[in-house]
């Protein structure tokens, strides 16, 4: 009897998710996605005081592009906002071109790279992929600089190339390979764009411009902002709500750097899952699957996800995500299903943002814009 009860039970959940799944995937386009994506983030607006939020988001080759807030600015104004790790991914795919060219391979060690007088005394057997896909075993940071970080608005400003070179070569905090797992690392991605410095004899900035920014005509995407248009950057607030300072990011550049806007974030959408064409850049190959270690999927630069939108029809999430003292940063998208959003906020929460990213993927995935999207596209 008790195993009759069982069995039935186990049969009413198991059809009771297959209806839920079918639902989900299948609900009714009531094709007004505009206004779905104004009625969310006006909600997240006022639930959580972001301050000012700007979004991208992309289905059927159609953009809808809007900036909502105090500081969101007229038409036609440039309003940048700090990307933070977002920049791990321009790190990358600037590498990737590299690759393409010839110029080393994802396998190689980094060890001849470094500076003779800052590398460890043989080789330890780390590659620019490990770095790529934060499977190195090196930390988000290294303890030892965590005094000096935390007593700063501009944590970061202060450190030089030799401090990344440095620590290193000193092993701290390092979890030794193989038993390494994917373990997200700013120092991996700042490491890996002085690599690049060293490998061309290029800045960091010149080189992201020339590999990528340029090829996608992302004009305002930028690491330095000049007095002319300093003051093209929100006004951000910390956690508690409170003014944020800008960061710097000096040393590790290629963690975090950019500023951007909310038209080239959404070029850069469009690029990505319409594949645009840049010599050397195969987009797919970029979000493959490289590693999953302890439930982290990793590609090169990306993170991967094939199961927290599922239910909701996306069965495959390419995505980042940033943060600085005073913003946070979203993009995600379904390269298969060609859906996909940004979002910028003038604020640092990034659970808040994140989520508000899935929500309008979600909307996305069932909802079209109908004749066309009410707001033109950049």
């Amino acid at each position: 009897m008790l195993v009759s009860i069982v069995i039935a039970l186990v049969v009413l959940v198991a059809g009771a998710a297959a209806f839920a799944w079918y639902r989900l995937r299948n609900l009714p386009d009531t094709r007004d996605l505009a206004r779905r994506i104004d009625e969310a983030v006006t909600a997240e607006l006022e639930a959580a005081d972001l301050g000012t939020v700007a979004v991208a988001v992309y289905r059927d080759g159609q953009m809808y592009v809007r900036r909502y807030g105090a500081d969101a600015g007229a038409p036609g104004d440039t309003v940048r906002f700090e990307i933070g790790s977002i920049t791990k991914v321009f790190t990358v795919l600037a590498a990737q071109r590299l690759v393409s060219e010839g110029r080393f391979r994802w396998t190689d060690p980094i060890w001849p790279l470094l500076p003779p007088e800052q590398r460890p005394p043989t080789d330890d057997g780390t590659t620019f992929e490990m770095l790529a896909t934060h499977t190195s075993g090196l930390p988000r940071l290294p303890e030892s600089w965590f005094a000096r970080l935390d007593a700063s608005p501009d944590p970061y400003a202060a450190l030089s190339a030799s401090d990344v070179f440095a620590v290193y070569a000193s092993g701290e905090g390092r979890t030794p390979w193989p038993k390494a797992t994917a373990d997200y690392s700013n120092l991996g991605l700042g490491l890996l764009g002085h690599l690049l410095e060293r490998h061309t004899g290029e800045s960091y900035d010149a080189l992201m411009q020339r590999l990528l920014l340029a090829p996608l005509r992302m004009e305002q995407t930028t690491i330095i902002l000049d007095s002319a248009v300093a003051h093209q950057l929100v006004p951000a607030r910390d956690e508690q709500g409170a003014p944020a300072s800008p960061w710097t990011f000096g040393a590790l550049a290629g963690a975090g750097a950019y500023r951007s806007t909310i038209e080239d974030m959404a070029a850069f959408l469009r690029a990505a899952i319409e594949r645009t064409p840049v010599p050397g850049l195969d987009w797919d190959s970029t979000w493959a699957l490289r590693r999953s270690a302890g439930g982290d999927k990793v590609a090169l630069g990306w993170q991967v996800d094939r199961l927290s939108l599922r239910l909701g029809g996306i069965d495959q999430l390419v995505w980042h995500n940033g943060g600085t003292g005073g913003f946070s940063s979203y993009l995600g998208f379904d390269p298969t299903r060609r859906i996909g959003v940004v979002v910028l906020a003038a604020r640092s929460n990034a659970d808040v943002v994140d989520g508000l990213g899935m929500e309008l993927l979600l909307a996305a995935s069932h909802t079209s814009f109908g004749a066309s999207p009410e707001r033109p596209a950049p």
